[in-house]
């Protein structure tokens, strides 16, 4: 009887072994197809939640699903936007969570590559950036391209036949280069990128040499892809713009700028001590204003299109920048009537002297260029504000013949405006060698418009209207904030 009831319960146990063997297996089946193996050449494996299966020409692959090649063996992938991804000899790949609409155009995914060879032609409909090819080293951006691709234990190279691409450090996702030349070749390494620089073999060449099913070595194949080419990328140095994503900095230069003063006094009628009537007066002065201006900024970059880097910037400055300016007007009226009522004649004098201080300012801006050998060329403009502050004397004096006694008047001029005008400038902008700190050298013009009539002084009464331009030279570090 217990022989019995062992036999069953082993018999049982068989049963629920089978059962999970098929309903794990059932799981790997039920995934939806992502594209298909449409060239299969000797020995090719897909491994998808634990499951091994040999690959053959006309099978699917799913997401998620590792595809190994044999030595002297190849695999073509055909995704469901019509991507193609050919897998050179002893190479592996993981399809990492792409996913497709019901069109079957790509919305977004990883294929994450080991060590290998592989070529990467995208599809006419695919969107920019829609798949990214990871490495132990790289992380390559795809946007509408073809290139092809070589994975060894301390170094990826890229090639790009097709297109343009952006590759970026694994451990520094901010330090990317944008390679736009089809030809072109990017060594990375774990701390670096090199390039790009001519590559000498051709799209045929490479597929021979690296994607054929032949049984040869890795270090063969990146060699014969660097050929005459591997002398340049050695000595290369690093190129890299400004990645995308919110950043933060500071800033140090000097501002210079045009101070433009000017003062109105109104007419006014004294008795004593001698009757006098001022039919009124102006005068005005330009002069320079000067001094160090430091501050930090916070902004987000993007990626409009190929070649292209924009974004948008506010900062808020201190400001030692201040400048001076004295103006005077002066008249004779004779008498003794109208003006200088009993004298012959009546003599008047009116300085001012005054001045006046950029405390702070801040601005918001645009910024958009073009990246060229690494370095970043914008042009930026938009909203600029600012505390102008006023100090000064304004000094009124009259004598009339026959009078021993003149006539004085002073005033103080103190005042303080916040104003809006606007900015415009350009600069250039790049990495800090292989550091994730951006520097940049910037040019800044600055109007605030007129301050408008502020007055001073209760006999004689007047005005001042003082205008204030900028033009400001600084250097900038900046660090990104998103990783």
């Amino acid at each position: 009887m217990k022989v019995a009831v062992a036999r069953d319960a082993m018999a049982s146990l068989g049963m629920s072994t089978a059962f999970l063997s098929l309903l794990s297996a059932g799981t790997a089946l039920s995934q939806t197809n992502i594209g298909s193996a449409v060239q299969i050449e000797h020995d090719v494996s897909g491994t998808f939640a634990g499951q091994t299966r040999a690959l053959a020409t006309g099978d699917g692959v799913v997401s998620n699903e590792i595809i190994k090649t044999a030595s002297a063996s190849s695999a073509r992938l055909q995704f469901l936007d019509q991507t193609n991804l050919t897998i050179g000899p002893s190479s592996s790949v993981v399809l990492n969570h792409l996913l497709y609409n019901p069109d079957g155009s790509a919305r977004g995914g990883t294929i994450e590559m080991g060590i290998g060879a592989a070529r990467f032609v995208g599809s006419d409909t695919q969107s920019d950036e829609a798949y990214k090819i990871r490495t132990p080293h790289a992380i390559v951006a795809v946007r509408g391209t073809a290139f092809d691709l070589v994975v060894e234990t301390r170094r990826t190279i890229v090639t790009l036949r097709q297109g343009a691409i952006d590759v970026c450090l694994v451990h520094q996702p901010q330090l990317c280069v944008s390679v736009t030349a089809p030809g072109s070749v990017v060594v990375v390494t774990a701390t670096e990128i090199r390039g790009p620089t001519p590559s000498t073999p051709s799209p045929t060449q490479f597929a021979d040499n690296c994607l054929s099913p032949t049984d040869r070595r890795l270090s063969l194949c990146a060699a014969e892809t660097l050929s005459t080419s591997i002398s340049p990328v050695a000595v290369a140095g690093p190129i890299a713009v400004p990645g995308s994503g919110f950043y933060a900095g500071v800033n140090l230069g000097y501002g210079t700028g045009k101070l433009n003063s000017a003062v109105a006094v109104s007419a006014f009628t004294q008795t004593l001590p001698f009757p006098f009537i001022f039919p009124g007066g102006d005068s005005s002065a330009n002069r320079r204003l000067g001094g160090t201006v430091g501050g930090i900024e916070l902004g987000y970059n993007f990626r409009p299109a190929t070649g292209l880097l924009a974004g948008i910037e506010s900062d808020f400055q201190a400001s030692g920048q201040k400048g001076s300016a004295f103006s005077q007007f002066s008249g004779i009226t004779p008498g003794p009537v109208p003006a200088c009522i009993t004298a012959q004649t009546c003599t008047y004098t009116n300085t001012t002297d005054i001045t006046a201080k950029l405390s702070w300012f801040g601005t918001a801006r645009g910024r958009a260029g073009a990246e060229m050998n690494g370095l970043w060329f914008y042009a930026t403009g938009g909203l600029a504000y600012g505390q102008v502050s006023v100090s000064g004397t304004n000094a009124f004096t009259v004598s009339a013949t026959g009078f021993p006694t003149s006539a004085a008047y002073a005033a103080p001029i103190n005042y303080s405006v916040m104003k809006v005008g606007w900015v415009a400038g350009g600069g250039i902008e790049s990495r800090l060698g292989l550091s994730q700190w951006t520097w940049k050298v910037e040019y800044l013009h600055i109007d605030l418009g007129s301050i408008g009539a502020n007055s001073f002084g209760s006999v004689p009464t007047g005005t001042t209207d003082i205008k204030i331009t900028n033009d400001i030279a600084r250097v900038g570090l900046s660090y990104p904030l998103s990783h």
